[in-house]
């Protein structure tokens, strides 16, 4: 499933639309998090929106929380694209994995993708707000897909790539 970006980037580019509703806002909520900090701005008035609207308002906190940690202790740089990008960067998908293993109980799991950004006494600060952003999610019906479940209907595609109407795709970095 990894292919090669026409910049030279490897990641699995999985569409964006192929997400299920946790997974989306997670993504978004990453997403529009990194590209505010980059203007040395907070979360958008939006951004705790979306949680209320979600039925998980205490999710946006607990995500703010680890995000905060993500940018201070990552050990690189993390590959984070634009609010409107239309697909993955290999990064977000270890991102939504540790958030879906975390929500499974498989801690072990998840800190073994977080390791990829942070050394362990971060994963270790970090995995409570992580534990409560997960049970806010199921509390409000939002449950991250088991592994191996079927993937949603794909974005479209051109070429066999996805679709990307985005000039940013891949310009943003947290760290």
């Amino acid at each position: 499933m990894t292919q090669k970006k026409d910049d030279g980037r490897v990641g699995p580019g999985r569409a964006t639309a192929a997400l299920r509703p946790a997974e989306q806002l997670s993504l978004w909520a990453i997403r529009a998090w990194v590209a505010r900090r980059q203007l040395g701005l907070g979360p958008c008035p939006g951004f705790y929106r979306a949680f209320r609207c979600a039925g998980a308002p205490a999710a946006a906190g607990h995500m703010v929380a680890f995000l905060d940690c993500l940018a201070d202790k990552a050990w690189r740089a993390i590959e984070i694209n634009c609010p409107r990008c239309l697909e993955t960067t290999l990064d977000e998908e270890r991102l939504i994995a540790a958030l879906a293993a975390i929500q499974r109980d498989q801690h072990g799991r998840a800190s073994d993708l977080l390791s990829s950004f942070l050394l362990p006494h971060a994963i270790d600060e970090s995995l409570p707000e992580l534990r409560r952003f997960g049970a806010a999610l199921d509390g409000a019906g939002l449950p991250f897909p088991d592994e191996g479940d079927s993937p949603a209907p794909s974005a479209p595609t051109v070429d066999g790539r996805v679709a990307s109407r985005c000039p940013d795709r891949g310009a943003s970095l947290l760290h």
